[in-house]
């Protein structure tokens, strides 16, 4: 009886409180988001005056903030911005690929509604940048900012 209290106890803790870390993770997955999707273009597309690439920025100006919002979301739904710090690497690892997956077939529907005209490989690079970019905000600021990571020369005290 005693452990149902105590797992209903952590059920509550798992919530979205807006504290630093959150915030700064949260505007970080927000500009990175939308920076993959713009370094996907540059280096993809060759950039010249001509007008089709104007389009191609245009296109991605208009779109990528509203659908990094969505990202935003998505991230929130399946629990990439709580509070606990007991969540195992790998379950928000598992969570964060299937959050940018599922947001990447999003993208390409959202890119395909508005009638764009971007090489398949674009979709495939940000996609994969997407992913980079956010696992690597969650690393850095673990790395950095967690007391309860441990490095290898502890352990072997």
């Amino acid at each position: 009886m005693d452990e149902s209290v105590e797992i209903k106890k952590e059920a509550k803790k798992k919530v979205f409180k807006p504290d630093v870390k959150n915030i700064i993770i949260l505007l970080s997955d927000y500009i990175f988001i939308i920076l993959a999707y713009v370094t996907s273009l540059m280096t993809l597309c060759e950039m010249s005056n001509t007008l089709t690439n104007a389009e191609y920025l245009i296109n991605i100006v208009m779109i990528t903030p509203f659908y990094a919002l969505g990202v935003i979301v998505l991230m929130y739904i399946f629990r990439l911005y709580v509070n606990n710090s007991t969540v195992d690497m790998l379950v928000e690892r598992r969570r964060l690929l299937i959050v940018n997956f599922i947001a990447c077939i999003i993208y390409i529907v959202i890119m395909k509604i508005f009638k764009t005209n971007y090489p398949n490989s674009f979709y495939l690079l940000g996609g994969l940048l997407q992913l980079a970019f956010t696992s690597c905000i969650r690393f850095v600021y673990r790395l950095l900012f967690d007391k309860k990571v441990v490095t290898a020369e502890e352990t072997e005290d």
